[in-house]
């Protein structure tokens, strides 16, 4: 099992981060690209406080050096499962820019109170060099729903391929 080291961050919720295959294996540049893929489990870790989110934004090190995870010639593939039921009505956009997917909440935002979401990043190759790169999940949320879009924390994830 590769390891994942929780660099830096203060967000209120939690993250927990799995890839497939574990560790991650680089692409060979005289062959077929390797592809991988990130699962992300979103909790909030105490359920007794609601937490409102406006949207998550993954960002995966994009280039060719051993800091990078995306080789950019694709970008991920975003899916998204809820997780339990309290929090059924919660309903999330998926979109890739390049490096970075968010997950944006409808005209309000959602609810995490004892449900979770799984992400899933999949469909894209993954650099030629071996070493650690960094996954940032930037989060715009807050336990007021008035203020969700504009409070923002992000944790940065240390994981190796």
């Amino acid at each position: 099992m590769a390891s994942i080291i929780l660099k830096s961050g203060a967000t209120l919720l939690d993250y927990a981060i799995s890839t497939l295959p574990d560790p991650i294996q680089i692409s060979n540049s005289s062959t077929t690209a390797s592809q991988a893929v990130i699962q992300i489990v979103v909790s909030n870790p105490d359920s007794t406080v609601p937490i409102y989110v406006d949207r998550l934004q993954v960002t995966l090190a994009m280039g060719t050096d051993s800091a990078n995870m995306l080789s950019g010639d694709t970008e991920p593939t975003p899916n998204y499962a809820p997780t339990g039921t309290g929090d059924s009505t919660n309903v999330w956009t998926g979109t890739a820019s390049s490096n970075v997917v968010t997950f944006a909440a409808g005209d309000t935002p959602n609810v995490f109170t004892t449900s979770g979401l799984l992400i899933t990043l999949d469909g894209f190759d993954v650099s030629t060099a071996e070493g650690a790169f960094e996954i940032k999940i930037k989060e715009y949320a807050s336990t007021d729903p008035d203020s969700a879009a504009s409070i923002h924390a992000t944790n940065t994830y240390v994981l190796g391929k």
